[in-house]
């Protein structure tokens, strides 16, 4: 039976938001156990992405890759504006050396209205070029990355592989016959 009790309905979501981040403290602190319940129970309180990506966030962290993608896949068709299952989706792709079906994921993750952390995408993006070697790709996403979130020390850090990466290649010998 559903409840048609707007007031009810708001409680439900309030509760089980709360369950959910509490879930991901849990986890944050090493209790994955206690935040898998969590995020379980929110989950039969009222379903939202936030709960379903996390949950999966933690079935990951169990080697469940397969699954952690099966449960965000519930969280994109409970509210698809989320950004964060798309990116994570991606991100279990290059766990299981699925790249090229991970770079579609990442591109629906910088798509998304709603993202916390919308430079992941960019970032996971220029993981995948750095190791194709396509440096100039991993660099357009890493300023991206940058305008988006100037805070995160992993755009340095990439850029300053890139920038070491790019150091390690010599430069062809030059024409004596171009130089004249």
């Amino acid at each position: 039976m559903t409840n048609t009790n707007p007031n009810r309905d708001e409680l439900d979501l309030r509760l089980a938001t709360e369950l959910w981040q509490e879930g991901l403290e849990r986890q944050l602190g090493g209790d994955l156990d206690e935040a898998m319940r969590l995020y379980r129970c929110s989950i039969e309180m009222h379903e939202t992405a936030e709960a379903h990506t996390f949950y999966a966030w933690g079935l990951s962290f169990q080697g469940k890759l397969e699954a952690a993608i099966k449960q965000c896949q519930r969280a994109i068709q409970t509210d698809g504006t989320l950004g964060n299952p798309y990116n994570d989706i991606g991100a279990y792709l290059v766990e299981l050396d699925r790249e090229d079906e991970a770079l579609h994921w990442f591109e629906r993750a910088k798509a998304a209205p709603r993202y916390d952390n919308p430079q992941f995408p960019y970032l996971n993006l220029a993981r995948i070029h750095i190791g194709r070697c396509d440096f100039g790709l991993a660099l357009i996403e890493l300023q991206v990355a940058e305008v988006l979130a100037s805070h995160d020390p992993r755009v340095d850090q990439l850029v300053t592989r890139v920038g070491e990466l790019l150091g390690d290649f010599e430069a062809p010998p030059a024409d004596p016959a171009v130089a004249a």
